[in-house]
């Protein structure tokens, strides 16, 4: 019998100390989260050529016990029209790291595919994720995926939306005025991979005490991913618009933005123009 449990913060807890737990079946404490909204970046090792393939999702369990988990995968396509039914793992190990990150990384594990049969040889596989939460009770993750297929594709699974968070400091117009710094800015970063273009929405914008702004959303920013899975997007010059507002007067100016986003680290900056005074933002979490 095995007893799920909600709480990301009690999985993590009893992760990092497993010994509490108790190893019998009948009492053994698991949890299982569903990623959806990724996509894969599928690389053939032999030409480089690279194709993007949507729709992909994940299921992953974790048990507490004996510290393994079980992975469904739906939606892995490959190219030349292969495409599978949902694969399910067997057991895999997992430990969590000094960092809270829940890691899985296997050389072989084994995939099957239910009334198919054998799955596609997998090697390779890791599978990391860090749970976290923003304005004290909501959540997020961040999470590491790649393995290789077949012996000849390198995937690379990719979440469409990015939630990362931090200090951010606005250096204000005048140099007699003292900086901004707020904890409270929420960025969202939403990826169009058929475009390879990002939408920025910021949320609980400030640039200065007193100064609150619900939101704000920058569109279409060029994007890229490298190997690593590190998103990097910029843009010279853009607009800020006050989110679901058509009304182009409260519009600002954005110059000179750049972010980088690794995980769950973020670091980014950029210019913008409110009631024609100029405001330097910097961002730095993890």
């Amino acid at each position: 019998m095995k007893r799920f449990v909600k709480s990301a913060i009690l999985a993590t807890t009893l992760a990092l100390f497993a010994t509490s737990c108790s190893d019998s079946k009948e009492e053994e404490v698991a949890t299982s989260q569903a990623l959806t909204g990724y996509y894969n970046i599928v690389k053939d090792i032999d030409t480089g050529a690279k194709e993007i393939f949507t729709d992909v999702s994940y299921v992953v369990e974790y048990y507490y016990g004996d510290m393994t988990s079980i992975i469904t995968i739906s939606g892995l396509k490959l190219p030349g029209g292969v495409s599978y039914p949902a694969l399910k793992s067997g057991n895999l190990k997992w430990n969590a790291d000094n960092s809270a990150w829940k890691v899985i990384s296997t050389k072989n594990p084994e995939f099957k595919a239910n009334n198919y049969g054998a799955g596609p040889l997998i090697t390779d596989f890791t599978f990391s994720l860090i749970d976290r939460w923003y304005e004290s009770n909501r959540y997020a993750c961040s999470t590491r995926i790649r393995f290789v297929v077949d012996g000849r594709y390198e995937v690379l699974s990719v979440p469409t939306t990015n939630i990362v968070w931090g200090e951010t400091r606005v250096v204000q117009p005048s140099s007699y005025v003292e900086d901004h710094v707020t904890n409270s800015s929420i960025y969202v970063v939403e990826l169009n991979p058929e475009k390879s273009l990002a939408s920025l929405t910021i949320n609980n914008f400030s640039l200065y005490p007193d100064h609150t702004i619900a939101a704000v959303t920058i569109a279409d920013i060029p994007y890229t991913i490298s190997d690593d899975g590190v998103l990097k997007f910029s843009t010279d010059s853009a607009v800020a618009k006050i989110t679901g507002s058509n009304d182009t007067k409260f519009n600002m100016a954005v110059s000179d933005l750049s972010f980088v986003i690794d995980g769950e680290v973020v670091v980014g900056a950029y210019d913008i123009v409110a009631d024609k005074l100029t405001y330097k933002v910097s961002v730095n979490g993890k």
